[in-house]
Protein backbone atom coordinates (compact mmCIF):
# COMPACT_ATOMS: atom_id res chain seq x y z
CA UNK A 1 0.00 0.00 0.00
CA UNK A 2 1.28 3.46 -0.87
CA UNK A 3 -0.23 6.46 0.92
CA UNK A 4 -0.47 9.23 -1.65
CA UNK A 5 1.30 12.29 -0.23
CA UNK A 6 0.39 15.94 -0.34
CA UNK A 7 2.96 18.73 -0.54
CA UNK A 8 2.43 19.39 3.19
CA UNK A 9 2.75 15.73 4.13
CA UNK A 10 5.19 13.97 1.84
CA UNK A 11 5.54 10.97 4.18
CA UNK A 12 9.12 10.26 3.13
CA UNK A 13 8.60 10.98 -0.57
CA UNK A 14 10.85 13.33 -2.47
CA UNK A 15 9.34 16.73 -3.33
CA UNK A 16 9.27 17.10 -7.10
CA UNK A 17 7.97 20.65 -7.35
CA UNK A 18 4.60 19.41 -8.61
CA UNK A 19 1.65 19.72 -6.29
CA UNK A 20 0.02 16.54 -5.07
CA UNK A 21 -3.76 16.45 -5.44
CA UNK A 22 -4.35 16.55 -1.68
CA UNK A 23 -7.33 14.22 -1.81
CA UNK A 24 -5.42 11.44 -0.03
CA UNK A 25 -6.56 8.64 -2.29
CA UNK A 26 -4.42 5.64 -1.57
CA UNK A 27 -2.92 3.18 -3.99
CA UNK A 28 -2.82 -0.56 -3.50
CA UNK A 29 -0.39 -2.30 -5.82
CA UNK A 30 -0.41 -6.07 -6.13
CA UNK A 31 2.79 -6.73 -8.13
CA UNK A 32 2.22 -10.48 -8.18
CA UNK A 33 -1.11 -9.83 -9.90
CA UNK A 34 0.13 -6.93 -12.08
CA UNK A 35 -2.67 -4.66 -10.89
CA UNK A 36 -3.09 -1.34 -9.11
CA UNK A 37 -6.30 -0.32 -7.31
CA UNK A 38 -6.92 3.08 -5.80
CA UNK A 39 -8.59 4.94 -2.93
CA UNK A 40 -10.77 3.87 0.01
CA UNK A 41 -12.34 1.33 -2.32
CA UNK A 42 -9.62 -1.28 -2.08
CA UNK A 43 -9.39 -4.12 0.37
CA UNK A 44 -6.32 -3.76 2.61
CA UNK A 45 -5.53 -7.26 3.79
CA UNK A 46 -2.59 -8.68 1.79
CA UNK A 47 -4.46 -11.78 0.59
CA UNK A 48 -7.56 -9.93 -0.64
CA UNK A 49 -7.82 -9.57 -4.40
CA UNK A 50 -10.94 -7.45 -4.68
CA UNK A 51 -12.33 -3.96 -4.35
CA UNK A 52 -15.79 -2.39 -4.20
CA UNK A 53 -17.27 0.73 -5.73
CA UNK A 54 -20.60 2.38 -6.43
CA UNK A 55 -21.65 3.77 -9.78
CA UNK A 56 -22.98 7.22 -10.51
CA UNK A 57 -26.75 7.61 -10.46
CA UNK A 58 -27.48 3.99 -9.57
CA UNK A 59 -28.14 2.11 -6.35
CA UNK A 60 -25.60 -0.66 -7.00
CA UNK A 61 -22.48 -1.69 -5.13
CA UNK A 62 -20.06 -3.37 -7.52
CA UNK A 63 -17.38 -5.92 -6.66
CA UNK A 64 -14.25 -6.06 -8.81
CA UNK A 65 -12.41 -9.30 -8.11
CA UNK A 66 -9.97 -11.84 -9.47
CA UNK A 67 -11.69 -15.13 -10.33
CA UNK A 68 -10.27 -18.66 -10.00
CA UNK A 69 -8.73 -18.44 -13.49
CA UNK A 70 -6.86 -15.23 -12.64
CA UNK A 71 -9.17 -13.02 -14.71
CA UNK A 72 -10.64 -9.81 -13.34
CA UNK A 73 -14.42 -9.61 -13.15
CA UNK A 74 -16.94 -6.96 -12.11
CA UNK A 75 -20.49 -7.59 -10.95
CA UNK A 76 -23.19 -5.83 -9.00
CA UNK A 77 -23.45 -7.44 -5.55
CA UNK A 78 -25.88 -5.27 -3.56
CA UNK A 79 -28.29 -2.35 -3.69
CA UNK A 80 -27.89 0.78 -1.60
CA UNK A 81 -31.36 1.03 -0.10
CA UNK A 82 -34.51 0.71 -2.20
CA UNK A 83 -33.53 0.60 -5.90
CA UNK A 84 -36.83 2.25 -6.92
CA UNK A 85 -36.14 5.50 -5.04
CA UNK A 86 -33.85 8.27 -6.23
CA UNK A 87 -30.56 8.79 -4.42
CA UNK A 88 -26.96 9.58 -5.31
CA UNK A 89 -24.21 7.52 -3.66
CA UNK A 90 -21.56 10.15 -3.06
CA UNK A 91 -18.92 8.41 -1.00
CA UNK A 92 -17.90 5.06 0.37
CA UNK A 93 -15.35 4.06 2.98
CA UNK A 94 -14.08 0.55 3.60
CA UNK A 95 -12.83 -0.30 7.09
CA UNK A 96 -9.12 -1.04 7.52
CA UNK A 97 -9.90 -4.68 8.32
CA UNK A 98 -12.02 -5.07 5.15
CA UNK A 99 -15.07 -6.16 7.14
CA UNK A 100 -17.35 -3.14 6.70
CA UNK A 101 -18.35 -0.66 4.01
CA UNK A 102 -19.99 2.71 4.69
CA UNK A 103 -22.05 4.21 1.84
CA UNK A 104 -23.41 7.78 1.98
CA UNK A 105 -26.26 8.93 -0.25
CA UNK A 106 -26.83 12.60 -1.03
CA UNK A 107 -30.50 12.65 -2.00
CA UNK A 108 -31.79 11.14 1.24
CA UNK A 109 -28.92 12.16 3.55
CA UNK A 110 -28.35 8.63 4.82
CA UNK A 111 -25.35 6.54 5.68
CA UNK A 112 -25.56 2.79 5.40
CA UNK A 113 -23.24 0.14 6.77
CA UNK A 114 -22.66 -3.10 4.89
CA UNK A 115 -21.09 -6.26 6.29
CA UNK A 116 -18.34 -7.32 3.85
CA UNK A 117 -17.38 -10.59 5.55
CA UNK A 118 -18.44 -12.14 2.22
CA UNK A 119 -17.68 -9.43 -0.38
CA UNK A 120 -19.65 -11.37 -3.01
CA UNK A 121 -22.79 -10.98 -0.84
CA UNK A 122 -22.63 -7.74 1.19
CA UNK A 123 -25.46 -7.29 3.69
CA UNK A 124 -26.76 -3.96 4.92
CA UNK A 125 -26.68 -3.99 8.73
CA UNK A 126 -27.26 -0.33 9.66
CA UNK A 127 -28.87 2.84 8.30
CA UNK A 128 -29.16 6.37 9.69
CA UNK A 129 -29.99 9.86 8.43
CA UNK A 130 -26.88 12.00 8.93
CA UNK A 131 -27.97 15.17 7.15
CA UNK A 132 -29.66 16.23 3.95
CA UNK A 133 -26.34 17.04 2.30
CA UNK A 134 -24.14 14.26 3.67
CA UNK A 135 -21.11 13.72 1.47
CA UNK A 136 -17.81 12.18 2.56
CA UNK A 137 -17.37 9.28 4.98
CA UNK A 138 -14.06 8.26 6.48
CA UNK A 139 -13.46 5.29 8.74
CA UNK A 140 -10.78 5.61 11.39
CA UNK A 141 -7.90 3.16 10.96
CA UNK A 142 -8.85 1.39 14.20
CA UNK A 143 -12.42 0.94 12.94
CA UNK A 144 -13.98 2.56 16.01
CA UNK A 145 -15.12 5.83 14.43
CA UNK A 146 -16.67 7.14 11.23
CA UNK A 147 -16.38 10.80 10.23
CA UNK A 148 -18.78 12.69 7.94
CA UNK A 149 -18.75 15.92 6.00
CA UNK A 150 -21.57 17.69 4.24
CA UNK A 151 -21.72 19.68 1.01
CA UNK A 152 -21.40 17.89 -2.31
CA UNK A 153 -20.57 20.84 -4.57
CA UNK A 154 -20.97 24.49 -3.61
CA UNK A 155 -23.22 25.26 -6.58
CA UNK A 156 -25.47 22.27 -5.67
CA UNK A 157 -25.71 23.07 -1.97
CA UNK A 158 -29.15 23.88 -0.71
CA UNK A 159 -29.96 26.90 1.44
CA UNK A 160 -32.37 27.33 4.35
CA UNK A 161 -33.30 24.22 6.34
CA UNK A 162 -31.24 21.96 4.09
CA UNK A 163 -28.07 23.99 4.66
CA UNK A 164 -26.84 21.97 7.64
Amino acid sequence: THWVPTDDNLQGSEKTGKLADGYNYDLRVLPGRNIMLTSPLTAWKPHNNWCVTTTALTTKIWLIYEDDQGEWQARAVADVGDPSSIRLPVDISISADDSRLWVNTFMDGKTRLFDLSDPHNPKQVYEKVIGRQVNKASSSRDGKRIYYTSSLLANWDKKGEDNE
